[in-house]
């Protein structure tokens, strides 16, 4: 697991060091400490993307289940943030990945509306997943 933090350690500091770490592809130190972000600081107006961060991390492993079941709790807990249309187009992405496309349809979708407020690459993006589905779906959909 991630190394104990001193207990005295700021905002910044632990942020800084999760954020260190995901950035050096030390994942399992990173989620240890965007997690313990997000336990000490729970208030805090970035703990949406503490929990994204979590999520790509998960995603960047190429572990979809994890990055999957990430994602459906960013989205059910902060539905309102920032962060939580990003957590919808990767929890797409793995739903995909683990050919579940009706799920992963599902996700898209939400993405490539624009009500959603994805950026506009994003929106293409998953535009662009959705067309795959379509095409080959017996590559995708298991």
């Amino acid at each position: 697991g991630p190394p104990d933090q001193p207990e005295a350690q700021t905002k910044e500091e632990l942020w800084s060091a999760a954020s260190s770490a995901e950035t050096a592809g030390r994942h399992d130190v990173a989620r240890g400490l965007f997690g313990e972000y997000i336990e000490r600081f729970p208030g805090d107006p970035l703990v949406p993307w503490a929990h994204f961060n979590v999520a790509a991390s998960w995603y960047a492993q190429e572990r979809w289940d994890e990055a999957l079941q990430a994602c459906y709790a960013l989205i059910v807990d902060h539905p309102q943030a920032d962060a939580t249309i990003y957590a919808w187009y990767y929890g797409g992405v793995s739903a995909l990945q683990l050919g579940w496309c009706d799920g992963a349809r599902s996700y898209l979708d939400y993405v490539a509306s624009e009500d959603a407020g994805a950026p506009k690459d994003w929106r293409a993006s998953a535009g662009e997943y959705i067309a795959a589905i379509e095409r080959e779906p017996e590559r995708w959909c298991w």
